[in-house]
């Protein structure tokens, strides 16, 4: 199973970020689900990696391992139920969902006491299904089969009907996890089929091992794929905007510079810092950003900066019109805004507050401080040259 080991890593990964949810947000049934799936789908790769010839479950009596496999399949099949469920709108109260619950719960218990049986009696569980020892090894097969088949199938019918109505990576998730879910119950109800066939007698048929082998290697990774590529996609969509913020934030610095020396009475009081909010954040915000801008303070500082030129940009107009200044950056920027009136009267606009209008004002904003930046290294140059003359 070469496959393994690479979605075991990445459906630690996505665990991560299901849990770092899950900790500092409200988490619904849907995220519960989906957490418990995939830390489910890690579990059984990880045992089956255990159980390999020389590694830490290898010693132990197959029955208890192929149970332990199984246990863990029926924690994730019933994870893909509640995700469904919470989908169709069900509450965690629900009927349908402590049906599904129960139902699980069930069979979990069964395949116990079935194992329990088959160990004290000294029978053999056999996972290759070349034979059965007895009614408890095939109520063992067909009972797990027909639960996985059932659930998979009907989840995989679900989420390919969703596939059509949703768009984006969001189809595309969908449509991969129900792949998964198809390839994984047609495996099951193919196995259950066989057991019974062998069980009363029939040919010993089993699913060839190279047909197994590709099974899992297209079914597990399109299920853990199909749940990761939404909270991928928007953990990079999230990435790609704090970056936005980052350089908008630095790109703002020209700008924000000159405001305050012309109307320092804007400039915003520091965020609190410590638990009470009692203490004052002591570092400047003309100081470089190799400060360690942490991620969660970016979109505070961005804002607070943005809100700090415009109240600035709101009194720029008076300068405009002729009133004295003393500050070199106030100087130049009064020469900027000249040379781009509709710019200057950017504070004058209505504000949208939409996401687009946001980063639209933000980059016209960033476009004035830019030429500000401009005008203020062509000016230093000079500046030194006339103090040495003098």
């Amino acid at each position: 199973m070469r496959t393994a080991p690479a979605i075991l890593v990445v459906g630690v990964l996505v665990l991560v970020w299901q849990g770092y949810r899950l900790r500092h947000r409200a988490a619904s049934l849907g995220s519960w689900a989906i957490t418990i799936a995939l830390f489910a789908v890690c579990g059984s790769v990880a045992l089956r990696i255990l159980a390999e010839p020389g590694k830490l479950l290898a010693t132990l009596n197959p029955a208890i391992r192929i149970l332990l496999v199984n246990l863990v399949i029926v924690a994730a099949t019933l994870a893909l139920h509640l995700f469904w469920l919470h989908m169709a709108r069900e509450v965690v109260d629900s009927h349908k969902v402590r049906m599904a619950i129960g139902t699980a719960a069930a069979v979990a218990l069964l395949l116990t006491v079935l194992v329990i049986g088959i160990v004290a009696s000294g029978s053999n569980l056999n996972y290759e299904r070349t034979s059965l020892q007895g009614l408890p090894a095939a109520l063992f097969y067909v009972s797990a089969g027909t639960y996985f088949s059932c659930i998979l199938i009907g989840c995989s019918v679900w989420m390919f009907r969703q596939s059509r109505r949703a768009a984006g990576h969001i189809r595309v998730g969908f449509a991969l996890t129900g792949i998964g879910n198809a390839l994984g119950g047609a495996f099951c109800v193919v196995n259950a089929i066989f057991v019974v066939i062998v069980y009363f007698g029939g040919p010993h048929l089993r699913v060839p091992a190279m047909v197994a082998t590709a099974v899992n290697s297209i079914a597990a990774p399109s299920i853990v794929l199909g749940f990761m590529l939404p909270t991928l996609v928007g953990r990079l969509k999230a990435f790609s905007y704090w970056c936005w913020q980052l350089r908008s934030y630095v790109g703002l610095r020209p700008l924000w510079e000159a405001a305050m020396a012309l109307h320092p009475e804007f400039k915003l009081k520091p965020k609190p810092s410590g638990p009470q909010g009692g203490g004052q954040a002591t570092e400047s915000e003309t100081e470089t950003t190799s400060r360690r801008l942490r991620g969660v303070d970016v979109d505070y500082r961005l804002h607070r900066r943005r809100a700090e030129c415009y109240d600035a940009l709101t009194k720029v107009r008076d300068h405009l019109r002729g009133d004295d200044t003393t500050s070199p950056a106030a100087l130049a920027l009064v020469e900027v805004l000249k040379q781009h009136p509709d710019l200057g009267h950017l504070a004058e606009q209505e504000q949208v507050s939409t996401s687009a209008a946001v980063r639209r004002d933000t980059d016209r904003l960033v476009e004035i401080s830019r030429a500000l930046g401009r005008v203020g290294s062509a000016q230093r140059p000079q500046s030194r040259g006339s103090g040495a003359t003098r």
